[in-house]
């Protein structure tokens, strides 16, 4: 009995002895129970987390997307011109009849009200310090070289509001004139002009201060130099719309022996607006010309909307383009022709027709 009260003390004294480390036992596995718990809910914040920032980095994306997709683009125009206006020393616009724009327009525009370059309209370019101006070899022009009727070629940077920055103007009618040879057939000596006659066509040759004259054996050769019938030889910039020329140099090989008899009457003529027609939706039209003169023939031609102001002569041609004056309403064309004595037409010779825009 007295081994087993014994022993029964020993187990008591044990269990006194290990109650301490089991009470902390217990209590090292609550606090991990916690700490997993606390793990737990840190990775559904961090996925939380995770998956919004996800989200907002796809948005960022699509966006990003849709405006590389809609960025300012280079688009190439074809077209002709119709007019040129200087609104100021520093600012000048050109109106364009489009005849090709290259790409198309985009089939996702960013806005159904953002206006994409169009065949067959016209729209209006700003000429600006970034505009780089060149004539169909790539040589340097100015904006006084062109004439309406020319073939242009641009290059617009496209903006995401529909706007146009004219970056290359390029003329296709301005080409290089190289020793081309002909007769002296008439001279304009008051406009330092004259018509160089070849064997297909006519060119209205202009000089200036700036034009350099040859001829064997003389060293003063000036325009003064030249006579009717003389042969000649022009480099220079020729518009093969107007056929005129912008001579860089004219060397005379063979001067005339004789003159143009003299010549006191005036060429007579004609004037048809879009072929007779009586209204036309564009102030862009096309002339029909005939002009006659018994002595030295017709050379030339000039143009004006009020019978009063005339634009500059060119060579005479059955055909040629013009814009009438803005606004609705009768529109009257006046011309005149000249011939190789340096005669122009006195009689009023004009069209009319009705603009109805």
């Amino acid at each position: 009995m007295k081994k087993y009260l014994i022993l029964s003390l020993v187990a008591v004294m044990s269990l006194v002895s290990l109650a301490p480390a089991l009470a902390n036992e217990n209590k090292e596995n609550k606090g991990k129970s916690a700490e997993v718990r606390a793990n737990v809910e840190v990775r559904k914040e961090l996925k939380l987390e995770i998956k919004e920032e996800r989200k907002d980095l796809k948005d960022k994306i699509k966006e990003l997307a849709h405006a590389l997709r809609f960025a300012p683009r280079a688009i190439n125009l074809t077209g002709k011109l119709v007019s040129v206006n200087s609104t100021s020393t520093s600012s000048t616009e050109i109106t364009v009849n489009l005849t090709k724009v290259s790409p198309n327009r985009p089939k996702n525009m960013p806005s159904s009200t953002v206006a994409f370059p169009q065949a067959s309209t016209t729209i209006t370019l700003k000429i600006t310090g970034k505009t780089s101006l060149i004539k169909a070899w790539g040589g340097r022009m100015k904006v006084s070289d062109m004439a309406p009727g020319d073939q242009l070629h641009m290059v617009v940077k496209f903006n995401t509001d529909g706007s146009l920055d004219l970056r290359v103007l390029k003329d296709n009618s301005l080409h290089i004139l190289s020793n081309k040879k002909g007769t002296v057939e008439s001279i304009d000596v008051a406009n330092s002009t004259f018509v160089l006659k070849q064997e297909k066509r006519a060119l209205a040759v202009h000089t200036d201060s700036q034009t350099k004259f040859f001829m064997r054996n003389n060293t003063n050769t000036s325009f003064t130099s030249l006579q009717v019938g003389d042969k000649v030889a022009v480099e220079g910039t020729l518009n093969i719309n107007l056929n005129t020329v912008i001579a860089r140099s004219v060397t005379i090989k063979k001067q005339a022996t004789s003159t143009v008899p003299s010549d006191l009457t005036p060429p007579v003529g004609n004037i048809s607006i879009n072929a007779g027609a009586t209204t036309t939706v564009s102030s862009s039209v096309n002339l029909a010309l005939s002009a006659t003169d018994n002595a030295s023939g017709v050379t030339q031609m000039r143009f004006s909307n009020d019978g009063v102001t005339f634009g500059a002569a060119i060579a005479y041609t059955t055909s040629a383009p013009w814009t009438l004056t803005s606004g609705n309403g009768l529109k009257t064309v006046y011309v005149q022709y000249r011939d190789g004595a340096g005669n122009w037409s006195s009689a009023i010779i004009t069209d009319t027709i009705t603009l109805e825009l």
